[in-house]
């Protein structure tokens, strides 16, 4: 199978879900998704895909004599739900269940890989790279700086979420994920605990010897007024907060990502972008089943990983989002991915800032089975909000004013 095939499959089961979506929000389809539609995929790309899951499964189980009932069943289902992209196209109604087959896939065909970091540098020769390689080696440098200020936040030890080093000495992370270091989460000026043990750190990387220093967060500065449901639609609240940081004793704080975005009108459909963050079961509420997050990153969840996608909608045509400043992408993440920067290049290999990714695709299961699903990826671009960040300088210029004074 050849890799553009690959990432055909994606886009088509992205439309499909976001189809889905629409058509639950009340909102019609666009002609972008009649264009992807002209693009069938075959019989032979879902045999490839389904055949690339299995191997990766059992990869990561050890053998494909360790694989279990729910590995055979999500083998299944994306094979199923393959047939109905093969037989409907990005009309294809496709269940939570299938939707989350699809993620799996994404990663094991190469079109969507969650490559993990080492030192802030992806492995060339990782299994799942697919045709991203080349891509990725062109602008690796460049990914490699980034990473450096990319950072996971934890209280007490454990994962929160993901951030980044957006000032100096100031990082932005999602409300959702400060409202985890809130007394009361639902005000719309949140107050810091401060609880114990709130933390940022830049490693958590795979073969890590050495931890790196953690960072004390010492305040919020800026954020959302709105309350965010962590498992909710909120497509239309401000899910931003801005965290000041302490100076670890033995490590100074990396520089800030690159300050230049991409623009409005190059945010299109199409575009490329690289999710930097910690994929992993953050939030106990995101609830995917095991044997989809084994498949997906395999069991070293909560590690640094790179997430190469596409833009599938840009801001101004996800349905809910009152502001025009959100996206939808295909990046494959998990819960701990709230937090994650989103980048693109410019022709001349350029890193620039595109946002800051907020909602990953989630199903929550009950006893009677999925009982709530979020589908797509959800970020705020940083482009279509100039107002956002005019807000954010001045509450740091402000927090620095009083930090002299005090």
């Amino acid at each position: 199978m050849s890799s553009s095939s690959a990432g055909k499959f994606r886009r088509i089961g992205t439309l499909a879900t976001i189809n889905r979506s629409r058509a639950e929000s009340g909102v019609e389809t666009t002609g972008a998704t009649e264009a992807i539609e002209a693009e069938a995929v075959g019989a032979d790309v879902v045999n490839a895909s389904v055949s690339a899951l299995q191997d990766h499964i059992a990869r990561v189980r050890g053998g494909s004599g360790q694989m279990t009932d729910s590995d055979r069943a999500l083998i299944e289902t994306g094979r199923r739900a393959g047939e109905k992209l093969v037989a409907e196209g990005a009309t294809a109604h496709l269940s939570p269940s299938e939707e989350a087959a699809l993620e799996a896939i994404a990663v094991a065909d190469g079109s969507r890989p969650a490559l993990l970091l080492r030192d802030d540098t992806f492995d060339p020769h990782d299994a799942t790279i697919g045709d991203w390689s080349k891509k990725l080696q062109g602008i690796s440098d460049a990914l490699k700086a980034a990473s450096q200020s990319v950072g996971r936040v934890n209280l007490g030890g454990e994962h929160l979420g993901t951030g980044w080093i957006v000032r100096p000495g100031y990082a932005v992370t999602n409300r959702h994920v400060a409202q985890e270091l809130c007394k009361n989460p639902q005000e719309k000026k949140l107050t810091f605990g401060p609880p114990k043990g709130a933390t940022i750190s830049f490693g958590h990387q795979t073969g890590e010897a050495v931890p790196r220093p953690a960072h004390s967060i010492e305040a919020i500065v800026f954020a959302g007024e709105d309350y965010i449901d962590p498992f909710g639609d909120n497509k239309a609240k401000l899910d931003l907060a801005i965290l000041r940081l302490a100076r670890a004793p033995d490590e100074a704080l990396p520089p800030p990502l690159p300050s230049f975005l991409l623009p409005a009108e190059q945010t299109v459909a199409g575009r490329d972008v690289f999710v930097i963050g910690y994929p992993g079961p953050a939030f106990p509420r995101s609830d995917l089943p095991e044997s989809v997050v084994l498949s997906l990153i395999g069991s070293a969840v909560s590690l640094k990983r790179l997430s190469p996608g596409e833009i599938a909608l840009p801001a101004g045509t996800v349905a809910g989002d009152t502001k025009s400043r959100t996206i939808a992408h295909d990046a494959t993440t998990l819960g701990g991915s709230s937090g994650s920067a989103i980048l693109g290049f410019d022709q001349a290999k350029k890193p620039l800032m595109l946002g800051l990714h907020f909602g990953g695709y989630e199903v929550k299961y009950g006893p009677g089975g999925v009982i709530k699903r979020r589908g797509r990826n959800f970020a705020h671009s940083f482009a279509a909000m100039q107002d956002v960040i005019a807000a954010v300088d001045a509450a740091i210029a402000k927090d620095r004013t009083e930090q002299k004074l005090a």
